[in-house]
């Protein structure tokens, strides 16, 4: 993994500016994958796709439109925060900032930080905690997003299914693309899960 020179975000609000880590290059080495889709590459880190400004706690994306264009005469580079991963409860507060248009971006990170937090033996998720990641669920579920993303995106809308309990409709959704030489392993996977009606997120083979 090398580094690459870190980009720097400017906070659409306010106006504060803080470091992005960028990669000159990386690899898939000790890749782990998941169901829901989360991949965990140690030698290839994901960059947060939502970002908190540490001054005014307002939230937005990370894109081109808030990236500072020119760096050389930005002072004082070596004192910036760098961007960071969102905890489950500042999803909850980024959602009215970045929500519409950004449905399924927002939801994914909100979806993996939930199975984290289920997957994690330290951590207790609580009912109100629960109860919003199954309303949006369902609320993103009722948008039909999912399709847009082609097979990779139907895979997703049956894990979402599973994981929600409605496992004759993640089987439904995934039994004609079985043979599918790019994704068959994964759909084997889920599928075996949701006939035996285990709605945790799978670590994939």
């Amino acid at each position: 993994m090398t580094l690459a020179e870190p980009a720097i975000m400017k906070c659409p609000q306010c106006g504060t500016m803080m470091l992005e880590r960028r990669l000159r290059s990386g690899n898939t080495l000790g890749v782990r994958r998941w169901s829901d889709g989360k991949v965990k590459a140690p030698m290839h880190p994901k960059v947060t796709p939502i970002i908190k400004c540490p001054e005014c706690s307002s939230y937005f994306l990370s894109c081109s439109s808030n990236e500072v264009a020119n760096t050389n005469d930005v002072p004082d580079k070596e004192s910036m925060p760098y961007t960071r991963h969102l905890s489950f409860d500042e999803l909850i507060e980024a959602k009215p900032y970045v929500y519409d248009g950004n449905e399924l971006l927002w939801f994914i990170e909100l979806w993996h930080n939930y199975n984290d937090m289920l997957l994690d033996r330290n951590k207790w998720v609580s009912f109100p905690h629960m109860e919003f990641f199954i309303d949006n669920a369902n609320e993103i579920l009722s948008l039909d997003v999912f399709k847009e993303k082609g097979l990779a995106g139907i895979i997703l809308e049956a894990e979402l299914n599973r994981e929600l309990g409605h496992f004759d409709k993640c089987i439904q959704l995934l039994k004609k693309h079985r043979t599918d030489n790019q994704y068959k392993l994964i759909i084997e996977q889920i599928i075996d899960a949701a006939q035996r009606q285990n709605d945790i997120v799978l670590e994939l083979k």
